[in-house]
């Protein structure tokens, strides 16, 4: 239902009766300060919203806001009245009593109390901060004034519940899994495809059981597994042992620490001076308030929440003991990274040399 138009009587800011006819049209109003824009939207919002007028809402309206709302030069035998004309010549009629108490009559049908604000009337503050939204608080506005709000309640669901169903199924931690089985398949197979993979598993099973008739692929691996384990199982003990170097002596140990290394390097050049130039920051701010001696909150730029001024040198001090071991972990990291690889490199070699003595034996 559309409005066609509204009718106010000693209203907020009209006296005499004034109209303003939108005749079922979207409308623009436009005019002076003081002109009496802001008393139609109000007599709408009074309505869709069950008589509260959201920026009347203080101290200084009265219960019911009966301060705000009827126009302060109403004479004692004036009512104050407003009334809505529908596109199907419906009236919803209200008197606002001195109390703040009101009266309907008429339109019963329309429902109007159950309109979305947003979607029927926009203030001049609410379209410039519209403007000035983000594409997604647009987006979010806009939604309603095409009565397609349940739209974005669907989507904050379906967002909910994706986040739902990657905890439930440990999502992260198959993620990190299948990024270790992509590492492991490059090692092992290199740049072979699918299609070459299966072709590789497909001659090994036909090697290694040969009885087998299976096609499919996982059940050729599990019985290549079962037949593997069970030869191996008849190796001497010698003979194991030297598989075990052997395969131990061909990965690629130094390379991945090295890698982790490279990387622990390149996490420390980053992070070090972001914490330096904080922490230079967060002393400057320190001795600027000092000298300021504002009494205001601040937002400290570190953290970004609002801190007192007077409780800014004590935040400053945490902040700084933070910032300072987050430099002192990481260079105990890089210390504890050097080690590992030098620990890597000395198992590797005494490896190899196990592996030439068992091979001579």
């Amino acid at each position: 239902m559309r409005i066609k138009s509204i009718r106010l009587t000693w209203f907020r800011g009209a006296a005499d009766p004034v109209s303003l006819e939108p005749d079922s049209k979207s409308m623009v109003v436009y005019g002076l300060n003081g002109s009496g824009k802001s008393s139609f939207v109000d007599a709408v919002e009074f309505i869709l919203r069950n008589g509260k007028i959201g920026h009347l809402s203080h101290e200084y309206s009265g219960n019911h806001q009966i301060k705000a709302i009827p126009n302060t030069h109403k004479p004692q035998d004036r009512k104050t009245e407003l009334s809505i004309k529908f596109q199907d010549e419906s009236e919803l009629k209200t008197e606002i009593k001195q109390n703040g108490t009101t009266t309907s009559s008429g339109a019963e049908a329309v429902a109007m109390g159950t309109w979305e604000y947003r979607q029927t009337v926009l203030r001049q503050d609410e379209v410039a901060e519209f403007i000035g939204d983000t594409k997604l608080e647009k987006y979010s506005a806009l939604l309603p004034l095409f009565g397609l709000d349940q739209m974005e309640v669907a989507a904050e669901n379906l967002h909910k519940l994706t986040g739902s169903v990657e905890r439930e199924g440990n999502l992260a931690v198959m993620k990190s899994k299948i990024a270790q089985v992509n590492t492991k398949r490059k090692e092992v197979f290199g740049i072979d495809g699918d299609d070459q993979i299966l072709q590789t598993i497909k001659g090994l099973h036909k090697k290694y059981c040969p009885e087998s008739v299976t096609t499919d692929a996982s059940t050729r691996c599990k019985e290549l597994e079962a037949q593997l384990d069970l030869r191996i199982a008849q190796f001497s003990e010698d003979f194991k042992r030297h598989v075990v170097l052997q395969d131990t002596a061909k990965l690629d140990l130094q390379g991945q620490i090295d890698a982790v290394r490279a990387t622990s390097v390149d996490l420390a050049r980053a992070a070090e001076p972001l914490v330096t130039e904080t922490l230079e920051v967060l002393k400057s701010a320190s001795a600027f308030l000092t000298k300021v001696g504002e009494k205001q909150d601040v937002n400290c730029p570190a953290c970004g929440r609002p801190i007192p001024v007077t409780a800014f040198n004590d935040h400053v001090k945490i902040e700084l003991e933070g910032l300072k071991k987050i430099n002192d972990i990481s260079a105990v990291r890089k210390a504890a990274v050097g080690s590992l690889t030098d620990t890597i490199r000395s198992i590797k070699t005494n490896l190899r040399e196990s592996r030439r003595e068992v091979v001579e034996r």
